[in-house]
């Protein structure tokens, strides 16, 4: 059989078959996700098989997205432990005690947005710098009666607005792998 791109109506069916698969099994009849993640890779697997593709070409690709996704999966991950490392030794609870103490109410989410914009800058990871300071700070706005919907956009907007800053290193192999960017060396 001989490979071919789907079409358009194939590519938009596929996806529908996916979403209401999860939608409807979880919503409507409570089935595990597990199970319809399943039936879902196996509606993907049956429409590559009518496009031509074989096992082997299925599983090498699979094998390859993983490989090339692999690097920023674990950046997050130690991103993740850093930040329950820094809660468990108390840490941010020591930084929310504080800043209910030193900050004042109508300064916090001004606060809020420089102190996640030097945390970003100097470590690197808007990620890291928005989990700890910015979950400080949350905790800081929920103590002092601060609107929580605006002190929350101040972590994410603060880590991402300098334009001189060098990228955050999470953003590097996540881009690499989804648009398939190779360096030169």
């Amino acid at each position: 059989m001989e490979r071919r791109k789907p079409t358009y109506g194939e590519s938009i069916a596929s996806l529908l078959v996916m979403v209401l698969f999860i939608f409807v099994g979880f919503m409507l009849f409570k089935l595990r996700v597990e199970l319809l993640m399943i039936a879902s890779a196996a509606a993907a697997g049956f429409l590559a098989w009518r496009l031509g593709y074989t096992w082997e070409d299925m599983e090498t690709a699979i094998c390859h997205r993983i490989m090339r996704a692999t690097p920023a999966i674990l950046i997050i991950w130690v991103i993740g432990i850093v930040i329950s490392t820094l809660m468990f030794s108390g840490s941010i609870p020591m930084l929310i005690y504080y800043g209910i103490k030193i900050v004042d109410p109508q300064y916090v989410i001004i606060a809020a947005f420089f102190t996640c914009m030097v945390f970003s800058t100097v470590t690197g990871t808007s990620w890291g710098s928005a989990g700890t300071a910015g979950v400080a700070f949350m905790g800081v706005a929920a103590g002092l009666d601060v609107p929580l919907s605006v002190t929350a956009a101040a972590p994410p907007s603060a880590t991402s607005c300098l334009p001189f800053r060098r990228p955050p290193i999470w953003r590097l192999p996540a881009w690499g792998s989804i648009c398939t960017i190779t360096s030169k060396r």
